[in-house]
C-alpha cells in the first residue's frame, strides 16, 4: 500500500509542478489529475493502479470548497443579475430589453402568468 502511495505522489506531483509552472488556472487540482488521467489510461492501465486514502481525498475536498467559498461574499451575492435567480419574480425596467421573464415557474413555458409579464414589460 505504501508502495503504491508512493507511486501515486511520484506521478501526479510533476502534474502539478508543471501546470502551476505553466500558470494554469487550479494548477494544483487539474495538475495532478490530468497526469493520474494520463498515468491510468496511457502508461501504466490496470496493471498499476494509483491509490489515494479516503481520508485525504475528503480533507482536500474540504479545503477545496472551502478555498471557492471564500470567493463568495454578500456584496457578490447582492450584485448578481435577477435573472440569474429563478426563484424572484420578473421585475421590468424602463427598457423593454432588460425585461426578464424569468425561468423556473412551476408552470412551464407557457404560463399565463410569465405570459402577462412579459406583456406589462413590454407596455412599459
Amino acid at each position: 500500500m505504501m508502495t503504491r502511495l508512493l507511486m501515486t505522489l511520484a506521478v501526479t506531483a510533476p502534474g502539478g509542478l508543471l501546470f502551476a509552472w505553466l500558470h494554469m488556472p487550479l494548477s494544483w487540482m487539474l495538475g495532478p489529475l490530468t497526469a493520474a488521467v494520463l498515468w491510468q489510461s496511457l502508461i501504466a492501465g490496470a496493471d498499476r493502479p494509483l491509490v489515494w486514502p479516503v481520508a485525504c481525498r475528503n480533507g482536500g475536498l474540504l479545503l477545496l470548497g472551502y478555498a471557492m467559498g471564500l470567493a463568495f461574499t454578500a456584496d457578490s451575492a447582492a450584485r448578481s443579475r435577477p435573472s440569474c435567480r429563478p426563484w424572484r419574480r420578473p421585475r421590468c425596467s424602463p427598457s423593454a430589453s432588460a425585461c426578464s421573464p424569468g425561468t423556473g415557474s412551476p408552470a412551464g413555458p407557457a404560463s399565463p402568468r410569465r405570459a402577462e409579464s412579459s406583456a406589462a414589460c413590454r407596455a412599459a
